[in-house]
């Protein structure tokens, strides 16, 4: 699992207005969650603190990706949260993956359901190698703004939602697929929990 701590980029989006917001106004731009429901999302998630560097990671269990298969090739998408001191504030990370016969060079997410679309451009280079038997490995990440993080979350309830990676330089320019039970819970999960978080629960 692949994040992005106390980074800031300077990506966009084809969203609503995702500039800097308050503490205040993060507080108010979801949903109340009460203890029981923060502790709940929380066991389905894992949370990692740096001992040398004191960052805190909350993230799926799952430690590699858990990939939907598009023909020969696979594709994953996994939302993530993270502090980097005390008293920074929480970020809110997407990481993505690809596993295929040949480069895509993905650097765009795109996201749709019944409730509504996301389109996220700039996913940055975190890894990029080739496996055995000649298979490659690519693995992006892109930081959230508050407006993109609650466009993820409202389209993650939706029954079925579907993805997309997208690239222009390589040999694969794109792959859709739907996102399944596994990860679906676990982003849910992410949400939940980072809606807590912003409230002033602690993990």
């Amino acid at each position: 699992m692949l994040l992005l701590t106390g980074c800031s980029t300077s990506a966009t989006s084809d969203n609503p207005s995702a500039s800097q917001a308050s503490p205040n106004d993060k507080k108010t731009s979801f949903e109340q969650v009460d203890q029981q429901e923060f502790e709940l999302a929380l066991s389905k998630l894992k949370v990692e603190k740096d001992e040398f560097d004191g960052n805190l990671n909350i993230l799926p269990k799952f430690d590699k990706p858990t990939f939907t298969t598009v023909g020969k090739s696979r594709i994953s998408i996994a939302a993530s949260v993270a502090k980097t001191a005390e008293d920074s504030e929480w970020g809110f990370a997407l990481s993505s993956a690809y596993f295929g016969e040949g480069w895509m060079f993905h650097d765009e997410i795109n996201m749709k359901s019944d409730n509504g679309i996301l389109n996220l451009k700039d996913v940055l280079e975190a890894n990029r190698q080739v496996q055995n038997g000649g298979n490659v490995l690519e693995q992006g990440v892109r930081e959230l703004e508050l407006g993109e993080i609650q466009q993820f979350c409202k389209i993650i309830k939706s029954d079925q939602t579907e993805f997309r990676l997208r690239g222009l330089r390589g040999e694969v320019r794109g792959l859709t697929g739907t996102m399944g039970a596994e990860s679906t819970i676990a982003n849910r999960a992410v949400c939940v929990v980072y809606a807590g978080l912003i409230q002033g629960l602690e993990p």
